[in-house]
């Protein structure tokens, strides 16, 4: 039976087929999780091996090692970031060649000042050499997502090579790696790992370590890696005229609630509100005390258009007319308002992208988050928008009012309905 920190067969799995019993002599740490290092050991690896007091004991070292293997400490370790860092720089301060990371998500994409600018600092010294995306829940007694960030000692910052490699085998068949394990097939699953893992893998991403530098550093592969809904989007996109999200709304962070209940007390609209057709309209089901509310543009008003950025990603509504600053109404903290700055620009044909499958995949690319998915501004204001041609956004409107009149029938419908069964036998009356 597996203890809370056992790792499951498939990481160890994973990592011992990406490396070479006869050729590699490793130097295995994994000190929050037992079974790494007696994985490496069942398969021959020669080296220096440190784990928990559950793996199999170590060998004597005999030579000197040449690839790094190690988990990195686990969130919630104290001042976490600092652990972290000090971790990869003393195993980057061996004399190992190549090193096998495997670091948490918020590790790769986090804009936390130490760990962004230690990226930064990797990518200068061009010690980068891939990052690969592995399936969900690898680590026991949490479900945070994590990576193999792959670093080579040998290439210095003057090397020609100044690529980083992007794989997303967050698709990778755990069931398979495990059925491969239990079956002792192991040339079966090492080219089984291999080819998914393979940087000459179509969907590999290379992308040049100083342009990553420049951006915010992001190593995380579902950042620069696209899904195939997402490259059908992208390339959908090449056929129409786009401007940035940030060049045509303005931005408006809801107010936020006092947990003292003090202030004002005002209607909440949560995520769970918004319709996904038509307008969404004013129906009370939250309240929240603001200390500074007031007639503000955090306030929501008619035409908005409000948009899910932190948990239910994407979800979108439209504020009706019925919305208004005399019964006023405020925003889930885990949304966003999005208000034209322009005049001309319809808020209506703003919400009908965001709403369409288009919209949906390229605020999914967006999306980061440890545990909870969730959009940067930085990165939200960049999203494309396609401004469709007169005719075309005409069309549109007219279809949308035409939704949100079919939209009016179904309501009324649906409440004639409740009347017709509350009509006989009901308690309430």
């Amino acid at each position: 039976m597996l203890h809370a920190n056992d790792l499951s067969p498939i990481l160890p799995a994973i990592l011992t087929s990406l490396l070479d019993a006869d050729k590699d002599i490793v130097h295995v740490v994994s000190p929050h999780y037992s079974g790494l290092t007696s994985a490496f050991i069942s398969q021959g690896f020669r080296g220096c091996f440190e784990g928990t007091a559950d793996d199999i004991p170590a060998p004597e070292r005999a030579e000197e090692c040449s690839v790094f293997v190690g988990i990195v400490p686990p969130p919630g370790a104290r001042k976490e970031e600092e652990a972290i860092v000090s971790f990869i720089r003393r195993s980057l301060a061996s004399s190992v060649h190549k090193l096998y990371l495997v670091v948490f998500h918020n590790v790769l994409f986090s804009n936390r000042i130490e760990l962004r600018s230690y990226r930064k600092e990797l990518l200068r010294k061009n010690a980068v050499e891939a990052s690969i995306m592995l399936p969900e829940r690898l680590l026991p007694y949490t479900a945070l997502g994590v990576s193999i960030l792959v670093l080579d000692n040998d290439r210095s910052s003057a090397s020609h090579d100044c690529m980083v490699n992007f794989i997303d085998a967050s698709g990778l068949d755990g069931k398979e790696v495990q059925a491969l394990v239990r079956a002792g097939k192991r040339e079966k699953l090492r080219d089984y790992v291999r080819q998914a893992l393979n940087y000459t893998n179509p969907d590999c991403v290379s992308v040049d370590a100083r342009d990553l530098i420049l951006q915010d550093a992001s190593l995380l592969a579902s950042a620069h890696c696209l899904t195939d809904a997402q490259k059908k989007a992208r390339s959908l996109l090449e056929n129409f005229h786009t401007v940035k999200l940030g060049d045509v709304v303005h931005f408006f962070r809801p107010l936020l609630s006092n947990k003292d209940r003090k202030g004002e007390k005002l209607n909440v609209l949560n995520v769970a509100q918004f319709s996904s057709f038509g307008y969404t309209k004013p129906e009370p089901q939250a309240e929240a005390y603001v200390e500074h509310g007031g007639k503000t543009d955090q306030l929501i008003q008619p035409g908005d258009v409000l948009l899910c950025i932190r948990g239910s990603l994407g979800k979108v509504a439209i504020a009706s007319d019925a919305f208004s600053t005399d019964d006023p109404w405020i925003a889930s903290s885990a949304s966003i308002i999005l208000r034209p700055a322009r005049k001309e620009y319809d808020p209506r044909l703003l919400f009908l992208y965001l709403r369409s499958e288009l919209g949906q995949e390229l605020l999914k690319k967006l999306a980061c988050g440890a545990t909870v998915p969730m959009v940067q501004m930085k990165d939200l204001k960049q999203l494309e928008v396609v401004i469709p041609p007169l005719a075309e956004a005409e069309s549109m409107l007219r279809d949308f009012e035409e939704e949100v009149a079919l939209s009016e029938q179904m309501e009324k419908l649906e409440r004639k309905r409740r009347e017709l069964a509350a009509r006989h036998w009901s308690l309430s009356h």
